[in-house]
């Protein structure tokens, strides 16, 4: 049987109930599915930097915060340790190149999450593109649309300009607002009491009509957008990270203005039957589980790789 490490960002608070962010509710999803040939463990980044000495067991370490890529691979050479050096690249075309360019260089093996960056980058040799998927048993709809009036949002509030906080979510706020809906906003910018934990983040998505994302920006999701999908809010989204591989008729794409939401959100309120059963063919493409086995795709490649294979470049839709 492989055993397969899978390291995420933010450690697990068990005693408060706070589990970090987007990392760990993914390496939960890749260790819910596992095959019957392959043993997952996923762990902190500070767990493992606690264990550095035992990774010789694993038969490959899947990392999925690539922000640590350089430190790993020092231990790695350090211990002179044979286990395939696996990262995640979680970025789109928008973020710095040689961030990109330093993963491919110091991983064995880099798994874009978002076919965008993985083309622009020019598809270098000992990388795939295998986008996130959901975890559809978890992220279920629990409530009607038709019982729904919310308009989510949750991220970043940091003056990032491609997060879009200060000059599109909070003037969308005000104008959905003085318009009548019901809003709920959430700036998320450290693991603190403003995290919900998976349970309370599910029973939150399922307030919502309607989930919006403003970012010029973002990785492979944004993860937000893909559970609050899953749960049966319909996505209003700019082109961000992955969302173009995904959004089809799922949702409505718009220009980024106060004015193109506004009309989006507008129009799903009158065709709900029609985005509604589209949410479904959604979850058959992007379920880590069944019916979608978006998680498939991993274990296929780590049997590869922990075998000594290098594969091609590919990505997930080849398969």
């Amino acid at each position: 049987m492989l055993k397969i490490a899978i390291v995420y960002d933010v450690h697990v608070d068990t005693e408060r109930g706070r589990i970090g962010w987007a990392y760990y509710n993914r390496a939960r999803a890749l260790q819910s599915y596992a095959p019957d040939d392959m043993h997952i463990e996923i762990m902190s980044t500070a767990e493992f930097m606690a264990q550095l000495d035992s990774m010789h067991v694993y038969d490959l370490l899947y990392m999925l915060d690539y922000m640590c890529i350089r430190s790993f691979r020092m231990h790695w050479d350090r211990l002179g340790l044979k286990t395939p050096l696996v990262s995640s690249y979680n970025r789109d075309s928008q973020t710095r190149q040689r961030n990109y360019e330093e993963t491919v260089r110091l991983a064995d093996f880099v798994v874009c999450n978002n076919e965008e960056r993985w083309r622009a980058g020019g598809i270098d040799r000992n990388t795939c593109c295998i986008s996130n998927g959901v975890d559809a048993d978890f992220w279920t709809k629990t409530v009607p649309l038709s019982e729904r009036k919310r308009i989510l949002w949750c991220g970043s509030s940091n003056p990032k300009k491609m997060k879009r906080y200060a000059d599109i979510i909070v003037p969308l706020g005000d104008r959905l607002e003085s318009l009548g809906y019901e809003t709920s906003f959430r700036p998320i910018d450290h693991i603190d009491e403003s995290v919900l934990t998976p349970e309370e983040q599910r029973d939150w998505y399922n307030t919502g009509l309607i989930a919006v994302c403003a970012s010029s920006s973002e990785g492979g999701g944004p993860s937000y957008m893909l559970e609050g999908t899953a749960c049966g809010c319909v996505p209003v989204t700019t082109l961000a990270g992955s969302i173009p591989e995904w959004i089809d008729d799922v949702g409505i794409v718009v220009d980024g203005s106060l004015d193109s939401f506004v009309n989006a959100i507008q129009k799903v309120e009158r065709n709900l039957a029609t985005f509604e059963s589209a949410n479904r063919l959604f979850i058959e493409r992007q379920a880590y589980g069944p019916p979608g086995n978006r998680a498939s795709h991993f274990y296929d490649l780590f049997r590869r790789l922990a075998a000594g294979e290098i594969p091609e470049p590919f990505t997930y839709r080849d398969q």
